[in-house]
């Protein structure tokens, strides 16, 4: 039996059509828009003159099917509109309302449903209904009611709509001018993630996040989400947690980011493979994780800070950044701007070559990352207050911290080591 969900707001569509029946039905497959309806035999018909119909019966007629049950209140609340197009009309359309037999509404419930909307002076609600349907149901699948099927005069299908199209407008735009209505109603599949569903108006949507833990071959490793030429958020698939915390480092911590991680954890083996005796394959297949973030294009700049507060809510452990008192390298200037300053030409980043270690029209920064890379990934802070490029000569190999220290001081560069109070990010166990 087909599983119905019905939610309590009443001029809200109601899901349904979880599942799947054993009822034969004359289509074996969907009809789409453009699609002509079968011709057959439909019933049992109630609020009609006799007990079964044929599409047929229609023919030259504009034909709504309106799919309802007696308790979806949205459906209910469409009813007069219905009733008073469908006495205005009587001639060019004709609506017919089907109550499918998941619905488990019986013959009785719907016809004493109907007969509410009778009004006052003997006028009779004017239109029928299929009841206990299985035919219809099959032929036009949908997932949530109210669902409206708009079928031309030839028997061709038109249009699937929410009721909210069920307008005089629509009606005369149909007849006068064959014309469907503007808006259609994709029926997403209530089962999967918004997310996940085609024909998702991209262009609507302003914030989404999903968080999916385990190896997924075949996803790629992400980059930045781009939607419409703008940039909207962050893709970061297959990846250890510890590598999502140091995207987040190297976003909002300035300067190095290589070392401005402090795990507090008991069990490190689940951030990175690093601490884990698993074969590597088993501990990505197990503890990878995918993460997708889109966000309005006037809050990129709280990026970061959005995918820490997910990390924070959907993982089991808490991160932020801290004041802490590391060990670093302090790089500061003593001598003058002209020994360093750049005379320009071409950009050369060569501080790792044997045989002419330089550095030509490039930046401090570009030498904290060599310091930061021969000292085992220690923290590096620039205090030298110095913005310009600069150029860097050495006499030769520099392969250590000792021997930096000594070419740099030929240019006016000091470079020591030293505690201080530095932004860490911090990942502790909730």
């Amino acid at each position: 039996m087909k599983l119905k969900i019905c939610f309590l707001l009443l001029l809200c569509p109601i899901f349904r059509g979880f599942g799947q029946d054993t009822n034969i039905s004359y289509s074996k497959t969907p009809v789409k828009i453009g699609d002509k309806v079968p011709d057959m035999e439909i019933g049992p018909v109630i609020n009609y003159p006799s007990k079964s119909l044929r599409i047929s019966d229609f023919k030259g007629k504009l034909l709504i099917l309106d799919f309802w049950a007696t308790w979806c209140s949205s459906c209910l609340s469409h009813f007069p509109l219905a009733d008073s197009l469908q006495k205005e009309y009587k001639n060019d359309l004709q609506i017919l309302l089907v109550d499918a037999l998941d619905t488990k509404d019986t013959r009785d419930k719907a016809l004493n449903t109907i007969q509410r909307f009778d009004q006052t002076g003997g006028i009779k609600f004017s239109i029928p209904s299929v009841v206990t349907d299985t035919v219809l149901d099959r032929m036009f699948p949908h997932f949530t009611i109210p669902h409206y099927v708009w079928i031309d005069q030839e028997g061709i299908v038109r249009a699937f709509t929410a009721a909210e199209e069920l307008t005089r407008e629509n009606i005369n735009r149909f007849l006068k001018r064959n014309k469907a209505p503007l808006y259609g109603k994709d029926d997403f599949d209530p089962r999967r993630p918004l997310y996940t569903v085609k024909n998702l108006p991209m262009d609507h949507l302003q914030q989404f996040s999903i968080l999916l833990k385990g190896k997924i071959d075949g996803i790629g490793n992400g980059g930045m989400r781009i939607i419409n030429d703008t940039t909207r958020g962050i893709i970061l698939h297959d990846r250890s947690l510890l590598s999502m915390y140091q995207s987040i480092v190297y976003a909002k911590i300035p300067g190095i980011g290589d070392n401005r991680l402090i795990i507090e954890v008991k069990d490190p083996s689940k951030l990175s493979y690093t601490f884990s005796r698993q074969k590597k394959q088993d501990w990505e297949r197990e503890n990878f994780y995918s993460y997708e973030l889109i966000i309005p294009a006037n809050r990129m700049s709280h990026l970061y800070d959005d995918v820490l507060d997910d990390l924070n809510r959907y993982t089991p452990y808490n991160a932020q950044i801290e004041k802490r008192k590391v060990s670093c390298w302090i790089l500061k200037k003593t001598g003058r701007n002209d020994l360093i300053r750049s005379k320009g030409g071409a950009y050369t980043d060569a501080l790792g070559d044997d045989l002419k270690p330089r550095m030509i029209n490039s930046t401090l920064f570009n030498l904290c990352i060599y310091i930061n890379k021969i000292s085992s990934n220690a923290v590096v802070l620039d205090q030298t207050g110095y913005t310009g490029n600069v150029d860097l000569l050495f006499q030769g190999p520099v392969k250590d911290v000792i021997t930096l220290k000594k070419e740099l001081d030929a240019y006016g560069l000091k470079l020591y080591a030293a505690y201080r109070n530095v932004d860490m990010l911090v990942i502790k166990d909730k």
